[in-house]
């Protein structure tokens, strides 16, 4: 597995061949007759859908995936209570995610509960499941980095700064219009563990 950072700070980089074509495969059959249209996180929690957001997700739960969560666990060295339940999108055609952050502003009060029931965003691991050669990069507008998604890729990044609550504004990032299907596996670990 080849690593490449694509920024030092704030710390950005990719992980080749961490799933197999196999697992890749397995994860888009799971999800393929789930989907529905992808809905945004708001800072109170809630979850609708948004015009700057167009393409079709599944959320998976862990124990569906108790093999992917585990390796999440073991890779961060994080107890796999702080893991969201994997989410998998599937991006056609001129589909995108608008330029959006992963954390949520903890200044209003919606942001404060959300940082207050199981803290910031702390890493987004996007697991690429399939090549796309047209379109569908992943891009850090403010840092002038794009990724271009590869079969088996992991890209890791740190939403938030060092506190925990602050998100980074630099990690500003967008999914550029598909012109290939794109399918990728979203996983957000929190500060804290989820209530038991």
């Amino acid at each position: 597995m080849r690593t490449t950072r694509l920024s030092l700070d704030p710390r950005i980089y990719t992980i080749d061949d961490v799933l197999t074509d196999v697992e890749c495969t397995r994860l888009i059959a799971l999800a393929r007759p789930l989907l529905r249209t992808s809905l945004t996180v708001h800072a109170d929690g809630s979850s609708k859908p948004s015009r700057t957001r167009t393409s079709s997700s599944a959320y998976i739960s862990h124990a569906q995936v108790p093999w992917l969560i585990e390796r999440v666990g073991r890779f961060l060295g994080v107890d796999e209570a702080h893991v969201e339940p994997p989410q998998i999108t599937r991006y056609e055609r001129g589909q995108r995610y608008d330029a959006h952050h992963d954390g949520v502003d903890p200044r209003g009060t919606d942001g404060q509960s959300f940082v207050r029931d199981r803290g910031q965003r702390v890493v987004t691991l996007l697991f690429y499941l399939n090549d796309v050669r047209r379109g569908g990069a992943t891009r850090f507008q403010r840092l002038r980095i794009d990724v271009r998604p590869r079969v088996g890729q992991l890209l890791v990044f740190y939403p938030s700064r060092d506190d925990l609550h602050q998100i980074d504004e630099r990690l500003l990032h967008s999914a550029e219009p598909a012109e290939d299907t794109k399918w990728v596996c979203q996983i957000w670990v929190r500060a804290r563990a989820a209530p038991s």
